[in-house]
């Protein structure tokens, strides 16, 4: 009985730790994909930021509205049709913003389409409903002591201060000429796990091109 009662045993700790291998590999498996999905959609829209024409005012607008280090507000080309005409008007962009929702840290992908005013395009109020809503994942970990979750650079590649809270001022968003994206994706094993980090750095070829 002893005998059996020991063999008993090393197959119970055999079997908890062989689900406990399972659970952390689906684990990382999830947030792996969390991270990877969050960081093509973030540098497939954010490589076509733009800045938008205004009417009567010669100097086009800037294409960043807000930058800060977990929310960023810009617009972008990336909905333009390649076949429209812009004899008239120049390709409409869409106003874009990504944001960690501080409750559940899910990463918010949030769309404005424009409106036609005369040779321009014109937003609603930046607190008008969103045309479109898509949530790409939660378990985003707060930066903390590391890399938020956008940090900004200019043309020259000389980083851009961003304050703790909110937006970077009005003067640098016209600066900003790339972002990198540090995406780090707590598992559901726990935090013993670690979390999945993802970076990517993404430059606006569309800004570089106007920078002064």
């Amino acid at each position: 009985m002893m005998l059996l009662g020991l063999i008993l045993a090393m197959l119970t700790g055999l079997y908890l730790s062989a689900t406990r291998s399972v659970s952390f590999g689906q684990s990382m498996d999830g947030s792996t994909r969390v991270a990877s999905n969050a960081a093509n959609e973030l540098s497939q829209v954010m490589r076509f930021a733009t800045t938008l024409k205004v009417t009567g005012v010669t100097a086009a607008s800037p294409a960043f509205v807000a930058a800060g280090r977990e929310s960023v507000t810009f617009y972008s080309n990336v909905d333009v049709n390649a076949m429209t005409s812009v004899a008239l008007l120049p390709a409409r962009p869409t106003r874009v913003m990504f944001a960690i929702d501080p409750t559940s840290r899910a990463l918010i992908e949030s769309r404005w389409t424009a409106s036609a005013a005369g040779t321009a395009w014109v937003f609603a109020g930046t607190a008008s409903t969103a045309n479109s809503i898509l949530n790409l994942g939660a378990s985003y970990v707060a930066p903390g002591a590391g890399a938020p979750l956008f940090s900004y650079f200019d043309t020259s590649g000389v980083a851009i201060a961003t304050p703790a809270t909110g937006s970077m001022p009005a003067a640098d968003l016209a600066r900003i000429g790339s972002v990198l994206l540090t995406i780090s994706v707590q598992g559901t094993s726990g935090s013993s796990a670690g979390p999945v980090i993802v970076e990517n750095t993404v430059v606006l070829p569309n800004l570089v091109a106007v920078s002064p």
